[in-house]
């Protein structure tokens, strides 16, 4: 049976790689629900139309973003 994904957190959204996919799943993916994951005192400010999951990279930060 197929899975259909529709939301997709990008790690690390803050940087070249990760700043790059989150603009690219914006422009081609509609329907997708996008959240970016970045260090907490990080000042990356997201695009619009994504949520901001801030986290210190712990493991339970990190679950505890992947649940939300």
């Amino acid at each position: 049976m197929a899975t259909n994904i529709k939301n997709v957190i990008v790690v690390s959204a803050s940087g070249l790689v990760g700043s790059t996919t989150v603009s690219t799943l914006l422009s081609f993916l509609h329907g997708y629900s996008v959240s970016t994951l970045s260090r907490a005192e990080s000042s990356y400010i997201p695009p619009a139309g994504t949520t901001s999951i801030k986290t210190d990279y712990t493991h339970g930060s990190l679950v505890q973003a992947l649940k939300s």
